[in-house]
């Protein structure tokens, strides 16, 4: 990128908003342990891979994960329930951006709960095609709460650790 190029995506500033992602999916046989409820490792790479394409969407390059400054386990999923997760950007600095996610859970087939099942924030890097980190946009401040704008159950706190989280009921 030349220095021109660099100097007008400093000066950008897009609102989180326009990067937000969901990506959602159902949970078979496949994706439990053997307690009978999700792997915490799927939950997780759904997270990673929602919240990659938030930070890609913001930097219109490639983006890598560089740290999972936190990650909770609220409540357990279960083969079919509809797990999906939400990601949005809510920080940028030169080259990094810090996305928040926010995973549910509900039956897949029926009307019901939608429960607060995860939350997690990482970090992410913006690259080059030859690997090197490059200046991302400024953020302009996007309502958050759409992260939680679905839960039912376990409503989230504005740090999006829930109040209060029970056992789901088994679905056999």
């Amino acid at each position: 990128m030349t220095t021109s190029e660099l100097l007008r995506v400093s000066e950008l500033s897009v609102d989180a908003a326009v990067s937000r992602v969901v990506l959602a999916r159902v949970m078979g046989h496949a994706d439990t342990n053997l307690y009978g409820s999700v792997h915490g490792g799927t939950v997780m790479h759904l997270i990673d891979e929602a919240a990659a394409a938030t930070a890609a969407r913001h930097a219109g390059v490639p983006a890598l994960t560089v740290r999972v400054e936190g990650m909770d386990f609220l409540a357990p999923a279960h083969v079919g329930d509809l797990v999906s997760a939400r990601a949005q950007l809510v920080d940028v600095g030169r080259t990094s951006m810090r996305v928040r996610a926010v995973v549910t859970a509900e039956r897949w087939n029926e009307l019901g709960p939608v429960v607060l099942i995860a939350t997690a924030e990482l970090m992410f890097v913006a690259i080059d095609g030859q690997g090197r980190p490059v200046e991302v946009p400024r953020l302009a401040p996007a309502d958050v709460e759409w992260l939680a704008e679905t839960v039912t159950e376990g409503a989230a706190t504005a740090t999006f650790v829930p109040r209060e989280t029970g056992q789901r009921p088994r679905h056999t």
